[in-house]
């Protein structure tokens, strides 16, 4: 602090002034090693039926050396909710991205993109996608409600709800739970593999201690028989808090 000693004081303000100026330009010139890694670009829910809410979560990582700083993360279209649970992620540190599409009235084929905008300096924009085919027949088999609805309940209740699945691809049939956000669901399938012609149950419960108002979640199933497809089956709720 030496140099500073004699200086007017109106002209050590100024020089101090300066000196944060350069400081913060410094900083901001300098580029960041934060680096952002995600799950996957792409996610096929497959088969959905209209005016369902479906869910996938996207793990976001940061795998630099500086701090992660998402910026923003900007859906295509309002029928996409993708809320981040956390926009500061230390290095190594990961958060949850989850993404859920309101089918509304769409048919056919819908694909759907976000962009995210983070500090990363080699990538500073990224993009994802997710697909499904909406209120079209699937190929090889068929679901049984193709939506779920829990009557208004606790969320220490048991309750069940039960899914049929028919296998009508001419050949076997094998099934696998590929999908459950947040772990919402308990998923149980009776049967793993289907011969020709053949139907098995999928049970469905609500995990306990749900936080109280409305889950709307979804689970995945793939289906590998003479061809591979995929079928996402919405699940609604209207959780009560206890005592309520």
């Amino acid at each position: 602090m030496s140099r500073w000693i004699g200086l007017p004081i109106g002209l050590l303000v100024v020089v101090l002034f300066f000196s944060t100026i350069i400081l913060a330009q410094e900083t901001l010139l300098k580029p960041s090693h934060a680096k952002m890694a995600i799950s996957e670009n792409t996610w096929d829910f497959g088969y959905i039926p209209q005016q369902a809410f479906v869910s996938h979560i996207y793990k976001i990582t940061n795998e630099g050396k500086d701090s992660l700083l998402i910026d923003r993360v900007r859906p295509a279209c309002g029928c996409t909710a993708a809320p981040l649970k956390k926009d500061k992620l230390a290095p190594g540190e990961s958060t949850d991205l989850l993404v859920t599409f309101n089918s509304g009235r769409y048919t056919g084929q819908a694909r759907k993109g976000i962009y995210i905008t983070s500090n990363d300096s080699l990538y500073p924009g990224r993009s994802i996608e997710f697909s499904a085919t909406v209120a079209d027949k699937n190929p090889i088999a068929t679901v049984t409600p193709e939506a779920i609805e829990f009557d208004s309940m606790q969320a220490t209740k048991d309750q069940r709800k039960y899914v049929k699945l028919d296998n009508f691809s001419g050949g076997k049939l094998k099934i696998s739970l590929i999908d459950n956000p947040n772990s919402y669901l308990k998923i149980k399938i009776r049967d793993r593999e289907l011969q020709s012609q053949g139907s098995t149950q999928i049970e469905v419960r609500l995990r306990e201690k749900i936080e109280p108002g409305w889950l709307k979640t979804s689970f995945t199933l793939e289906l590998e028989g003479s061809q591979k497809t995929r079928v996402t089956i919405p699940v609604r709720a209207l959780i009560k808090a206890e005592g309520k």
